[in-house]
């Protein structure tokens, strides 16, 4: 069988071979979902939807005042205003090294410029704090250029309650696909 590895299965493998172990080999993992991550997901479901063209005013609706508000700041920022190439996109990149692997994730958004992408992942709250060197975005911006066949792409965190906003170009002197490769060798 053919392994696959996530951004976020890749930073716990990285951070915890045994808690990796556990929740995506054994699947011993129990979700414990708390109110960031489901904040997390309505937002990015409302995103979705609004972005497609869809009414979201009854979704908005069922917001708690404060996620209003934050929605409200977010709309009135013009970041959702682009032409979006797509929206909510799924990739399988498959590797070859020492061992055969997948890697796979979601795109929350992709704009198209000239002849460069740009890849959105919307935060509820916080931007990876050095986003460069984080694990999703070497998954992110390599997976990008192995689908879209060019390395002028970027990827833009956007922090939906700060309305902070973060760039990390496509590094040429960076061995994305090393990376990716060294951490997945730690599993075994």
């Amino acid at each position: 069988m053919i392994e696959s590895y996530s951004a976020s299965s890749l930073r716990l493998l990285q951070k915890d071979k045994e808690e990796f172990k556990k929740k995506y080999k054994m699947s011993l993992s129990f979700k414990h979902t708390n109110e960031f991550e489901k904040t997390g997901n309505v937002f990015h479901k409302l995103i979705f939807y609004y972005l497609k063209g869809f009414d979201v005013s009854k979704m908005v609706q069922k917001l708690s005042d404060d996620n209003k508000e934050v929605w409200e700041n977010f709309i009135q920022s013009g970041i959702l205003k682009e032409k979006y190439e797509s929206v909510e996109q799924t990739f399988w990149i498959k590797e070859k090294s020492d061992k055969d692997f997948f890697i796979n994730g979601r795109y929350d958004a992709i704009l198209k410029e000239d002849n460069s992408y740009i890849i959105y992942d919307w935060k509820s709250e916080n931007i990876p704090q050095n986003p460069e060197d984080d694990i999703q975005t070497v998954v992110y911006l390599y997976s990008a250029s192995k689908l879209f066949k060019t390395e002028n792409i970027k990827i833009r965190y956007v922090a939906l309650k700060k309305l902070e906003m973060r760039e990390v170009l496509f590094d040429k002197n960076k061995d994305y696909q090393k990376i990716i490769n060294d951490i997945v060798s730690n599993d075994d």
